[in-house]
């Protein structure tokens, strides 16, 4: 199994997505490679957790309903800014190069739907500052 060749051991990660077929399929894989996994269909939601627990990992979906991911990063920005370095977003969107450019100046991995597992989780070890396993 790919989730194997990746350590993500102990990281707790917030799953969000308004898919829940998408946060399903993630969460399994993650957790194969040893992550605790939490999981919301919810912005509003997400912000609460958030707001409430330190996560080593958030996938955030960008397009979801309101609150949507960009609200999310806002609000991430103004109470929990570390947080941004260990953050992947999702899209199934092409966005422009300013776009794209405002991310990485933040340090924020993008993962374009559909994506294959191993991105998945090579991005989540290198957003996690670790390395895969041997």
């Amino acid at each position: 199994m790919v989730a194997q060749a990746f350590d993500l051991h102990d990281a707790r990660v917030l799953v969000v997505d308004d898919w829940p077929e998408v946060v399903s399929l993630i969460s399994e894989i993650l957790a194969q490679a040893g992550a605790q996994v939490e999981t919301v269909t919810d912005g509003s939601e997400a912000i609460h957790r958030l707001a409430q627990s330190r996560y080593d990992l958030l996938i955030l979906d960008l397009g979801m309903p309101q609150p949507d991911g960009w609200e999310i990063l806002d609000f991430m920005r103004e109470a929990v800014p570390e947080a941004l370095e260990h953050t992947i977003v999702l899209t199934g969107r092409r966005y422009d190069k300013e776009v794209r450019g405002r991310l990485a100046r933040r340090d924020i991995e993008v993962l374009y739907k559909p994506f294959s597992l191993e991105m998945l989780l090579e991005l989540s070890v290198r957003a996690l500052g670790r390395r895969p396993a041997a």
